[in-house]
């Protein structure tokens, strides 16, 4: 029964126009792990299909290609919508994010404190 559902998923992923893999991705981000890995880690480097399904779940960073988890903007979508996936990105970017965001809670709580007052 499975092993005839994944054939039928490999046909179905694999006939795909990027226009069909782009609007399962804006439905389900995570879309695009099935994609990847049935068909071929194309989809992984498309920027525009990974943009779209990190919107829509931030995790799907997790099977973009590694240029990918290195570009700012996507990374910045995924963290938008789950502040987790900057764990995804890759090392330099995740540097580079995570003092972004330590930066940025620092200078909340200075100002928090400041009205606090």
């Amino acid at each position: 029964m499975i092993n005839r559902l994944m054939k039928h998923f490999r046909k179905v992923f694999k006939n795909s126009t990027r226009e069909e893999v782009l609007e399962a991705v804006k439905k389900d981000g995570l879309a695009l792990k099935h994609f990847s890995k049935h068909v071929s880690e194309w989809w992984q480097g498309d920027k525009e299909i990974v943009l779209e399904a990190v919107k829509q779940n931030g995790h799907a960073l997790k099977y973009a290609s590694w240029y990918l988890k290195g570009d700012k903007e996507v990374v910045m979508e995924a963290v938008k919508q789950d502040y987790r996936a900057v764990n995804l990105a890759n090392e330099r970017l995740k540097k580079d994010m995570l003092i972004f965001l330590i930066q940025a809670m620092e200078m909340f709580t200075f100002y928090e404190t400041k009205n606090d007052k």
